[in-house]
Parts: structure tokens; C-alpha cells; sequence
């Protein structure tokens, strides 16, 4: 048996070293965290910018599936808050364009309707 003084430096050591291990596993949880949201982030921006491209073609039956089932905002502009910069943006591109923009400057009149009617911003009386 070792003295008590002893024993408590151990005990006070083997705290230490258990808030370090604890430390260090919350830091990479962290770590992990942020990156698989930045992953998530990119693939949503890919799946915006994709149906921003399709508007931009006349792709209408593009657009209305992104809209309807990736659940892109078609009031909000193409890049996303903390998203990068995507390659297939035209060179006068606006970054406060919408869906809504694209598809009035085609002439998609049945396009427009359809957008407002599954806008996050405007709604119907």
C-alpha cells in the first residue's frame, strides 16, 4: 500500500488524463460534425446549381422535379449561405437570380405559374 499522498497524485493524474482523452474525442466528434455538414452542404449546392443550369436551358420537367422533390427554394438565389462558388454559373450571372428570374426572362409562362404556386415565399389566398 502506498502512502495517501501518493495515491491522491495518481488519482489526480488519472482525472487529468481522462479529461484529456475526453477532450480530444470531443474535439474530433467536432471535426467530424463540421465536415459531413460541409459535405451536406456541397451536395445540396450541386442539386440547386443543377436545377439552376435546367432552368437556364428551358428544362422545365427539370426544374419542376428539383423544386418538387429535392426541395430547392425557387425564391432564393442559387448559391447557398456558406456554400462555394459552383463552376456553371454564366458569365453575367446575378446572384440574387431566382428560379422565378430565369424562367420569367425565358417567357415560361406555365413554368412561372408553377413556381409561385411551390415558392416558399409567396402563397396564395
Amino acid at each position: 500500500m502506498f502512502p495517501p499522498f501518493i495515491e491522491a497524485e495518481a488519482s489526480i493524474l488519472r482525472k487529468q488524463e481522462k479529461a484529456q482523452a475526453r477532450q480530444q474525442e470531443h474535439r474530433a466528434s467536432v471535426s467530424l460534425a463540421a465536415l459531413k455538414a460541409q459535405e451536406v452542404l456541397a451536395r445540396r449546392q450541386a442539386t440547386r446549381s443543377g436545377v439552376f443550369e435546367s432552368a437556364r436551358k428551358g428544362d422545365a420537367a427539370a426544374v419542376r422535379k428539383g423544386v418538387y422533390e429535392n426541395d430547392v427554394d425557387a425564391s432564393g438565389g442559387e448559391i447557398l449561405k456558406g456554400a462555394d462558388m459552383p463552376e456553371s454559373v454564366p458569365k453575367n450571372w446575378d446572384p440574387k437570380e431566382t428560379l422565378l428570374h430565369i424562367t420569367v426572362a425565358k417567357g415560361d409562362n406555365a413554368l412561372v405559374e408553377w413556381l409561385i404556386d411551390h415558392s416558399k415565399l409567396f402563397t396564395r389566398p
